[in-house]
């Protein structure tokens, strides 16, 4: 299953906004699109709503945002760090082909077999120094995501013998 951080209008029963979401709501989903390498680290916890990446690696991400009169990628996509020495954020063009399943532009969790090529929104964030900062996701779109990132060292290699 694919890590995904949601920003939604509820603000009471959480339980309840996921089953019956309100009317005028909206949404922005950041989702986690790449793997680490073997000893590294890139990771959502989405109970703490943090991001662990290892230095050195590259993590792709994808917005998605949907409103009564909007959804789709993240359009005008914007990402904010109070620390940017932590990270590169690099911008990319992300393209389904057909074939693929991604997630449905409807704001559903739901998948869905891509049938022609579609345009897709994100950025890759690769980890440039070890330290804590928060990461702000931002779209007319939708509200903006907040997260805590973490980019951490990655582990000692193996001493000689």
């Amino acid at each position: 299953m694919t890590p995904q951080l949601h920003m939604t209008c509820a603000t009471g029963a959480a339980l309840l906004a996921l089953l019956l979401p309100a009317l005028a709501c909206s949404e922005t989903t950041v989702t986690v699109l790449t793997q680490a390498p073997p000893g590294r680290q890139a990771f959502v916890d989405s109970e703490t709503r943090t991001l662990t990446i290892s230095r050195g690696v590259a993590v792709a991400l994808e917005c998605t945002a949907w409103t009564e009169q909007y959804a789709g990628p993240c359009r005008e996509l914007g990402i904010e760090l109070d620390d940017e020495a932590l990270v590169t954020v690099l911008p990319v063009h992300l393209d389904a082909l057909p074939g693929q399943t991604v997630r449905s532009h409807a704001g559903t969790v739901d998948e869905t077999t891509v049938v022609g090529p579609q345009d897709r929104a994100g950025v890759v964030l690769v980890g440039a120094a070890a330290g804590a900062a928060t990461l702000t996701v931002s779209t007319p779109d939708g509200p903006p995501v907040t997260l805590d990132l973490v980019v951490a060292e990655p582990p000692a290699p193996p001493a000689d013998e």
